[in-house]
């Protein structure tokens, strides 16, 4: 997810701004356009209550691997990187994310929900302890370009293969969650009533 972002900026903004002359001050507005979260995320969020968890996460690995490869096509705009930022906000960030995937971790977790929603948000980071190193030797020896090209790969398999994975977790529950027929909050209702009447 945009998540790995965090970590590989570091090693492709130094590339761009020595091939492309971008100073310090250019690249700082990546973190204006930030705030574009506080809109995308609770899109996100309503669009999965809408759609459902596997729709919109597959749209953010298609976006994402899309967006990864016309960056390894910049030819030196800076606005033209801006714009893609800013679509990775405020597409990427918030449905590759959390958001997008607590949901069904919600639901098919009952008795170690919180450790398995912990897991889920660490995983970025366990990941880029792997990725980083890897992919600034590649970049060292091919060039930026291809370490773009190689995101947008490696996204398009990871991605798709979790949402594979959301389509084929089976929900579990526990039977206390499920009401049964002969005792719901309806019944429970009635006979509340009727001692009241006997009263």
């Amino acid at each position: 997810g945009y998540t790995i972002n965090n970590y590989t900026n570091n090693l492709f903004i130094p590339e761009l701004m020595r091939e492309f002359g971008w100073k310090s001050a250019d690249i700082a507005l990546i973190g204006v356009a930030a705030i574009l979260s506080i809109i995308s995320q609770p899109l996100a969020g309503r669009l999965t209550d809408r759609f459902g968890v596997r729709p919109v996460a597959l749209f953010g690995v298609v976006t994402a691997a899309s967006i990864f490869m016309l960056l390894s096509m910049m030819t030196g705009a800076f606005w033209m990187f801006m714009t893609l930022v800013t679509l990775q906000i405020f597409f990427i960030a918030s449905t590759t994310g959390p958001v997008v995937y607590s949901r069904k971790i919600a639901e098919s977790f009952q008795r170690a929900r919180g450790l398995a929603l912990s897991i889920a948000v660490c995983a970025p980071s366990l990941v880029a302890v792997i990725l980083v190193p890897v992919l600034s030797s590649y970049i060292e020896e091919h060039g930026w370009r291809a370490g773009y090209r190689g995101l947008a790969l490696g996204t398009l398999v990871i991605g798709l293969l979790a949402v594979w994975l959301v389509q084929n977790v089976r929900t579990r529950k526990n039977a206390a969650d499920v009401p049964s027929a002969t005792h719901t909050p309806e019944t429970q209702a009635d006979a509340d009533s009727s001692d009241w009447r006997e009263l």
